[in-house]
């Protein structure tokens, strides 16, 4: 087991796409060569096939990205293999965008019925007519000694289409299909798919093992913190799954609250108590510190020497903190970095897939620009989620009232909280180091297209 005699690698997933039009074409082998003996990794991991379901590769069992100039893991491969070091390849499982495009019936259906356009289903033809060809092919092509599956466990969700929901009717002996945690039933209903998952994954494992023995393989997060499966039945290579500091950093935490000398106040500041370890919340006695009113806040400001428009306006960006109205009103260059995006995301509701991911492409480049570009969305979302709802709380983005009166007359309540919990959710996961580029695509692709 090669996995068991190395310990430096270098793993990179490109996540190619339709748009890409320069896969390989400035890789050589020369340059390679010349990375990797500067590196010398024991291993590499390349991509191979990301979210959006392009392959990086020409295959002939999926669909090649458009922009292919130069076969990389071609070159991977006879690189590696001259300098004695292990190839394996980063390959999306469970999400894969283009397969649903030319399958949709293979797509895990929602609660509400509403197909997904990422995530595929369990019970479709997926693995067995996409993935383990495409996995075996590229054993048969490139000899590759490894594969790194992405996505299986954070990725996979419970899925109502007639198939999983008549399976589970028949395995359980359930007599209803939850729809939500209130039901009975839904515990089952999970424990279900956890076994569907670990059959997926044992499904290709097994026909990764079966063509070449020694090929080591692993589905990211099986058995760590993330899916902590006492269930033996996903028969992986090694483990691997990202590191969290969180999870020995609070229990660190844990320890000195638990052992703090008598003398000791200790006080602490978070800004959502729900990310901590119930453990930590539990010892420490609770102080909500609330913010003020956006009246008050401008009142504040007014009486700082700050123009009553603009007063009025900070007051409600602030969230009802003086302390950071009194630094945004200090701060032309944060206000027009402000209007600038929300101008940009005005534009970009209207504009074409094709501009779209030209502005990902530019927007990910930067990490705390886009992370800063994301919260002012956010603000504005929530604000659009307000009006959708009929509510008459005052906006946040005040100079932008009519923006978000007609985008929430041209949304449901149930798109305008989508498009909010999925601003949340990006900035999470771009706290996480996911890949930037891949997550500004994903976001804006899913807005709406909206003229205003």
């Amino acid at each position: 087991m090669w996995q068991q005699q190395v310990f430096f690698g270098v793993h990179y997933d490109y996540h190619a796409n339709a748009n890409d039009r320069n896969i390989g074409g400035d890789l050589s082998e020369e340059h390679l060569q010349e990375w990797l003996e500067r590196i010398r990794p024991d291993w590499v991991q390349c991509d191979c096939k990301g979210h959006p379901g392009y392959a990086s590769w020409p295959t002939k069992t999926g669909t090649p990205a458009p922009g292919i100039v130069r076969d990389p893991l071609r070159i991977h491969r006879d690189v590696c293999r001259r300098l004695g070091i292990r190839l394996g390849m980063h390959y999306s499982g469970v999400w894969d965008a283009r397969a649903l495009e030319l399958h949709p019936d293979w797509a895990a259906v929602n609660e509400k019925g509403e197909r997904s356009a990422r995530m595929t289903c369990r019970h479709s033809p997926y693995v067995d007519e996409v993935m383990i060809p495409q996995l075996i092919e590229l054993i048969d092509v490139y000899d590759v000694d490894g594969f790194w599956v992405d996505g299986d466990n954070w990725a996979s969700t419970p899925c109502w289409c007639e198939k999983c929901s008549a399976a589970f009717l028949s395995q359980t002996g359930a007599t209803a299909v939850p729809r939500s945690p209130a039901d009975r039933w839904w515990r089952r209903w999970l424990d279900f798919h956890r076994d569907l998952l670990r059959r997926f994954v044992k499904r290709y494992v097994d026909a990764v093992h079966a063509r070449k023995p020694d090929c080591q393989i692993t589905s990211s997060f099986a058995y760590s913190a993330r899916m902590p499966d006492s269930t033996v039945g996903i028969p992986v290579d090694y483990l691997s799954g990202d590191l969290d500091f969180r999870f020995s950093a609070q229990n660190a935490l844990l320890k000195t609250l638990e052992e703090a000398p008598a003398h000791a106040l200790l006080l602490l500041t978070a800004d959502n108590a729900e990310q901590l370890l119930p453990t930590i919340v539990s010892r420490c006695e609770v102080i909500r510190l609330r913010p003020t009113t956006a009246a008050a806040v401008t009142e504040f400001l007014t009486a700082q020497g700050v123009p009553a428009e603009k007063a009025r306006l900070l007051g409600h960006l602030s969230g009802g903190r003086p302390g950071y109205a009194l630094r945004l009103a200090a701060d032309e260059k944060a206000l027009a970095f402000r209007a600038e995006k929300l101008d940009d995301l005005r534009e970009l509701l209207s504009a074409n897939r094709r501009t779209r991911f030209a502005y990902a492409e530019k927007l990910a480049k930067e990490k705390d620009t886009f992370r800063q570009a994301l919260f002012i969305w956010l603000s504005f979302w929530r604000d659009v989620l307000l009006r959708a709802a009929g509510s008459e709380w005052p906006l946040t983005n005040l100079d932008r009232a009519e923006d978000v009166a007609q985008i929430s007359k041209r949304l449901s309540l149930t798109e305008a909280r989508r498009l909010t919990s999925q601003c949340e959710q990006a900035i999470e996961r771009l706290e996480k180091s996911v890949n930037a580029r891949l997550l500004a695509e994903v976001t804006l692709m899913d807005w709406p297209k909206v003229t205003i």
